[in-house]
Formats: C-alpha cells, structure tokens, sequence
C-alpha cells in the first residue's frame, strides 16, 4: 500500500519558518495552512514526501 506524506510548513513576519504538522491527508494539510494564516503566519506553504525522506513544495499561501 502506498500512501503520501505532507509537511505544513509557515513563515512568520521576521522570517523565522516552522514545521506545523505532518499528515497523510492533502485536505489536512491545506486546512492546518490555512488556519496558521489566520492566526497570524504570513505565509504557509505544503510539501510533499517524494521518497526516501526528500521533499518538494507543492502549494504555498499567503496573507494579503
């Protein structure tokens, strides 16, 4: 069985980035983004386990 892996990542005013959460669901990850830019995070941005631990950003959002 194969399944995919999300990062939420955000970014606050100064630039300092956090990992939000990990999830399996692609609707989850778009929802825990948009909630950081609600609570103030100037922009969120999702990516996606491509294998063997690697990474590539596939959506990004921002406030404004």
């Amino acid at each position: 069985m194969t399944w995919e892996l999300y990062e939420v990542w955000s970014a606050d005013e100064d630039g300092h980035e956090e990992l939000i959460d990990t999830t399996k669901s692609h609707k989850e990850a778009k929802a825990l983004a948009k909630k950081a830019l609600n609570e103030g995070a100037v922009k969120t941005w999702i990516c996606r386990e491509t294998g063997e631990g690697d990474y590539e950003e596939m959506e990004q959002f921002k406030n404004g």
